[in-house]
């Protein structure tokens, strides 16, 4: 073999594997892991850029999409004991944990007046640090949802006037793998038939005041009769048990005497929501406005199947 087809063979070679490289890169970048350890490929034709308006043809969606696993879901409430409201909550605290995808079906389906509801707030924690180093404090979306019941709608004029705030910011992809959003679009709309939605996935941030003002005199006054505001939270993580509820009593007693001097005992994956959640809940003055805690349930994975180990612990209820 002469020198000039030894070089010829090498140059084909190196291509090749540099070809290969690329490729199994390129795999790696479309591929996320949800909560529970799975692999969610992001498909290159859903990747929707940031835009100041929807895009035609365009959607996201929940990982969780089988519409069999919500309808057993709701089905297993007729089992679970109800609360009777002397008034209609306003907030609700849910999980995001598909596992206890039971509960969170039945906590949905408790609210009075289902099919009153127009909107819904949603608020989620920031689970991959996607602020970065954005002054931003909010992400939103005004790109609808497709579900097993029905396309979920967003609320743009909500929404576009949040966006006059510097603090809130259009991010459409990170939607795509912010699962404390993304699990509850199909129970809502299974549950709230005629709900639009606006979803906010909050900046982790331990400056509590400014979410808390926020929620006061920027959400609050946005927020007309026949709207809900939906926590997506987590909270005690990484324990076992028995440790998870002793963690828990301390976030229940925290919750239902709730402001800014307690949010710092709740262990949770985003007390800023819970701070924006209680702005929403003051007066204009100030003062406390009907807080008035309901608890609907207090479980960990463990009574879903899970290990006595690297628990989480979820807490839902209503105010």
């Amino acid at each position: 073999m002469n020198r000039l087809n030894k070089i010829f063979i090498f140059v084909i070679g190196a291509g090749i594997v540099i070809s290969g490289y690329y490729w199994w890169q390129s795999g790696l970048k479309n591929k996320t892991i949800n909560k529970d350890g799975q692999n969610n490929t992001v498909k290159k034709e859903n990747i929707i850029k940031t835009s100041s308006h929807n895009s035609e043809g365009k959607s996201l969606h929940s990982f969780f999409n089988q519409k069999e696993d919500y309808l057993e879901a709701f089905a297993s409430c007729d089992k679970m004991q109800r609360i009777n409201f002397t008034s209609s909550p306003r907030v609700g605290i849910v999980s995001h944990h598909f596992l206890a995808k039971n509960s969170i079906a039945c906590f949905f389906d408790n609210f009075p007046n289902k099919n009153k509801i127009t909107t819904i707030i949603l608020i989620g924690p920031d689970h991959f640090h996607s602020f970065g180093e954005k002054q931003s404090l909010f992400f939103t979306t005004k790109t609808k949802w497709s579900t097993p019941f029905g396309n979920l709608l967003p609320e743009d004029k909500i929404i576009n006037n949040l966006l006059k705030n510097k603090l809130v910011m259009e991010n459409n992809p990170v939607f795509q793998t912010e699962h404390s959003i993304y699990t509850e679009i199909p129970f809502i709309k299974k549950a709230f038939p005629q709900a639009k939605v606006v979803p906010l996935i909050v900046k982790n941030n331990f400056d509590y005041t400014t979410f808390q003002d926020f929620g006061r005199k920027i959400l609050a006054p946005l927020i007309k009769k026949n709207s809900l505001i939906i926590v997506s939270s987590d909270f005690t993580h990484h324990s076992t048990n028995k440790e998870a509820r002793q963690i828990d009593r301390k976030s229940l007693e925290a919750l239902e005497n709730l402001s800014i001097k307690t949010l710092p005992k709740i262990t949770s994956d985003c007390r800023a929501c819970l701070a924006l959640m209680s702005g929403c809940l003051l007066k204009e003055n100030g003062k406390d406005n009907n807080k008035h805690f309901k608890l609907f349930a207090n479980q960990n994975s463990t009574d879903f199947g899970g290990e006595d180990k690297n628990v989480t612990s979820y807490i839902f209820g209503y105010y």
